[in-house]
């Protein structure tokens, strides 16, 4: 639905779990108490679905932080779900910009402008990618992420996230 919303076709997610009151928790663990570990509770499923829904010769991007919020969190949380799943990982994206999505309602986040910039267009050029996050509220962050690697020259990007609110 949202890619009809989005009125693009072409691009896609998809995701392994829905939201639900268990997988905030999770999350909360996760990605604002520092629980690195529980992610490895994922670790089967994931790949398996991975596996299932996308190209393996696809490079995975995971989305980046700012550097401000890496420094806050001490880890990239789509970085580590990536690793779950192939090492064939690539970072040709850098955020410039962005405050905290899980602050924000859905109007806020549709509003926002992230800034991605690509770090070296010769990585992008007719590559396949695949973008890795944690959760798909709105579509906007791997939207835009999407936007910013299609625009240097990516073949296709399509993303794949753990969790769709």
């Amino acid at each position: 639905m949202d890619c009809q919303k989005w009125n693009d076709a072409s691009f896609f997610n998809r995701s392994l779990y829905t939201y639900n009151d268990f997988m905030q928790s999770i999350i909360e663990r996760f990605k604002f108490q520092g629980d690195y570990e529980i992610i490895q509770a994922f670790k089967e499923q994931w790949y398996k679905f991975y596996k299932k829904e996308c190209n393996p010769k696809a490079i995975l991007v995971p989305i980046p932080l700012t550097d401000e919020r890496l420094y806050e969190r001490g880890f990239n949380q789509s970085l580590a779900l990536a690793e779950l799943i192939s090492d064939n990982i690539e970072m040709p994206l850098v955020r410039c910009s962005g405050t905290k999505q899980s602050k924000k309602n859905r109007r806020s986040r549709l509003a926002e402008r992230l800034e991605f910039k690509v770090v070296d267009s010769s990585m992008v050029t007719n590559q396949e990618f695949l973008l890795i996050d944690d959760i798909y509220t709105t579509g906007a962050t791997v939207r835009q992420a999407a936007n910013c690697l299609q625009e240097a020259g990516a073949h296709s990007v399509r993303s794949l996230t753990l969790i769709r609110a």
